[in-house]
């Protein structure tokens, strides 16, 4: 959200006031200043993915205001920073929100077993006052038993698959970082 966010801040004043003698210094610092997030987002894929993606070369030295804003707005690693923190900002929301899902709803079925004394089963009462439990599947009713065991189960399958949810969530991420 912060990349996209920097990303904003630079493009669009930049583009819009690039007509007067402001935009295009605008333009240039923010190209040039976005390698800082890039390295950062490269630092994150190479200590949690175990894949070292080289940083660009540095930009060549610049001679004068007029020199650093020629080498600001042809750095071709700084555009291509600012469109990396653009692009991979969809795929980090549903990276973000799938694992926070598969996480919680991993916890909340995990942990089923301890607070299912607290709610009611689906059941209802025979004449003999005897609760009889309503949850069937193909016509066989489930005990309340297997019922709890099996969502505590589901929930650690869940909680152990996450990583690996995690992991391919973030595959578009890597990709783009590799492309760009």
């Amino acid at each position: 959200v912060l990349g996209l966010a920097y990303a904003v801040l630079v493009l669009l004043p930049g583009t819009i006031a690039s007509v007067t003698l402001i935009g295009l210094p605008w333009l240039a610092a923010g190209a040039r200043a976005a390698r800082g997030p890039a390295a950062a987002h490269r630092w994150l894929l190479r200590e949690l993915l175990r894949d070292p993606i080289e940083s660009p070369p540095r930009p060549e030295a610049a001679r004068g205001p007029f020199g650093w804003i020629r080498v600001g707005l042809t750095d071709a690693a700084g555009w291509r920073a600012l469109a990396y923190l653009v692009l991979r900002f969809p795929s980090a929301v549903v990276a973000t929100v799938a694992t926070a899902l598969v996480c919680g709803y991993g916890l909340v079925a995990a942990l089923y077993p301890l607070w299912s004394r607290f709610v009611v089963f689906p059941s209802i009462t025979d004449e003999s006052g005897t609760y009889l439990v309503t949850y069937e599947i193909d016509g066989w009713t489930v005990p309340e038993w297997l019922y709890v065991l099996a969502v505590g189960l589901a929930g650690a399958l869940a909680l152990l698959a996450a990583p690996w949810v995690a992991r391919g969530l973030v595959l578009p991420d890597w990709l783009l970082a590799r492309a760009l």
